[in-house]
């Protein structure tokens, strides 16, 4: 007979976003392997905390633990070809790319500086986070960093990536929006603490 151990669900694979979780949990649903995620609503609201605890975990009976560890291995090595395939795809894009910069004469702006992201672009990333958590923990004062963190953003050349440029301005205007209402709000309290 067996043990408890043995029928226990155990833990086959843990993964930080909600997307692949799915994938393997599909994938191994599909072969007949009964298969449950933990974790999936907590990293789908707050998606910051998935490194917290220790991400989405991907559950099977103990006895298809073998077999279910096969199929992922297999997923996962299937995964890394279609990455390779992905970069091909990228670099075709990228010699495409330049071969259109060069057709656009020397005066045209290369997006080949545009493939790699700087130390600009990911200051205006983190200005970007820290005006959203801003938005629920502490709104002057995260919105200052923020706006801290896009004027470094700037003083080095500013983001090259478009990801990066689309972001920046949304931090500026979020941040710029906030520190309005919040001295909007310190003048209300002024005026009115003067009239009395």
């Amino acid at each position: 007979m067996p043990s408890r151990d043995d029928r226990s669900p155990v833990i086959v694979a843990s993964f930080t976003g909600l997307g692949e979780a799915e994938l393997a949990r599909g994938a191994l649903e599909s072969q007949g392997i009964d298969a449950r995620l933990q974790g999936e609503q907590l990293v789908a609201v707050a998606w910051h905390l998935s490194n917290a605890v220790g991400g989405i975990k991907l559950i099977v009976p103990a006895e298809q633990r073998e077999r279910a560890g096969q199929i992922l291995a297999a997923l996962e090595s299937a995964r890394p070809q279609a990455d390779d395939a992905a970069g091909d795809d990228a670099a075709h894009n990228d010699a495409a790319d330049a071969d259109a910069a060069d057709a656009a004469g020397p005066g045209a702006e290369s997006s080949a500086t545009d493939a790699e992201p700087g130390p600009a672009d990911r200051l205006a990333e983190k200005a970007w986070q820290s005006s959203l958590i801003g938005l629920l923990l502490f709104p002057p004062l995260l919105h200052l960093w923020a706006a801290w963190l896009l004027v470094q953003s700037s003083r080095d050349g500013g983001p090259r990536t478009p990801r990066g440029r689309k972001v920046a301005r949304r931090a500026a205007t979020l941040t710029f929006l906030v520190l309005c209402c919040a001295g909007a709000f310190v003048v209300r309290l002024a005026l009115d603490r003067g009239a009395r």
